[in-house]
């Protein structure tokens, strides 16, 4: 079975410029999918994300300078206010970086990928200008980024896309986890509990009879 990452690595290799990821976690799936392009490579590239009350916010450092750039301010704090509108962010998206070589045609730098935090809700049900501003920016970025292997990679619990778009957007989904997953997560959880509890009944400065004796406190205490 075809991993999510394989599948995402598979279309950036093919300069597939519309992703949308369905997934029930999609600040997990960010960090999964983040890792493509940024594990043991070399190559700088600009990775962004957007939300509607953030704006563009800076994945890495190649991200930054790119945004300082576009944005033309480097006071962070402005960058909401110059990006959380998403057909303007998407706009802006359209000037992104790609793919740059050098002099010698060796790759400088790689396009840009921008992850867009649950854009469905400005492109589902509506049939406002919003509407219509966020569809025709996603449009135009199709042919934009295919031509030097820019990403956009839509986050979203899941998709109905209108047709204008849905021929345009390869859609992947991220599964919940199985139960074996389920198990391995619940174990993890319960033994974090576990040290919780602990760190609150013995805290790291407690001498070795001290912790003793809250232990036999406790174990002595009436049930509830």
């Amino acid at each position: 079975m075809t991993t999510l990452i394989e599948q995402v690595e598979k279309a950036r290799r093919v300069s597939t410029p519309l992703i949308a990821i369905a997934t029930p976690d999609q600040a997990n799936t960010l960090d999964v999918v983040k890792g493509i392009f940024l594990d043991n490579k070399k190559t700088p590239i600009p990775i962004i994300k957007w939300d509607a009350l953030n704006g563009f916010t800076a994945i890495n450092e190649v991200g930054r300078d790119t945004l300082v750039e576009l944005l033309k301010t480097d006071k962070v704090e402005e960058w909401p206010g110059l990006s959380a509108n998403p057909a303007s962010a998407l706009g802006l998206a359209a000037l992104l970086p790609g793919e740059q070589r050098d002099t010698e045609n060796k790759l400088a730098q790689r396009g840009s990928v921008l992850f867009m935090h649950n854009a469905h809700l400005f492109f589902e049900d509506k049939g406002d200008r919003e509407h219509a501003q966020v569809v025709q920016g996603i449009w135009n970025l199709r042919d934009l980024y295919k031509a030097d292997k820019r990403t956009l990679i839509i986050l979203g619990p899941a998709f109905t896309f209108p047709p204008e778009i849905a021929q345009d957007i390869i859609e992947f989904d991220e599964p919940l986890p199985d139960e074996e997953e389920q198990r391995r997560l619940g174990v993890r959880a319960d033994r974090d509990d576990d040290r919780t509890q602990s760190r609150r009944l013995f805290p790291r400065q407690q001498s070795g009879a001290e912790a003793g004796r809250l232990r036999e406190e406790r174990r002595g205490a009436p049930s509830l």
